[in-house]
């Protein structure tokens, strides 16, 4: 029987739906997979496009920005985890 890392069996796992019914429903919808992925990839347009607009005055491109963002994502996790 295989299992996971953290010692649970497949047949254990829940697997998180995808779509809510809607906040009208009473479901929240950060506990569903597509609109957490969808607020998540708009947050980091979002702070890396205003990374870009307060690195611009310093020439620096976009990457430059997208790069700080990374760095900032992987200090935040090490932060987490200690």
């Amino acid at each position: 029987m295989a299992t996971f890392v953290n010692g649970t069996s497949p047949e254990t796992v829940e697997m998180m739906k995808a779509t809510s019914n809607g906040v009208f429903q009473g479901e929240s919808p950060l506990d569903f997979a597509l609109p957490l992925v969808i607020l998540q990839i708009c947050l980091v347009v979002a702070v890396t496009r205003s990374l870009a607009f307060l690195l611009r005055p310093m020439r620096q491109p976009r990457v430059v920005a997208e790069i700080i963002f990374l760095l900032l994502l992987e200090l935040e996790k090490e932060i987490v985890t200690n």
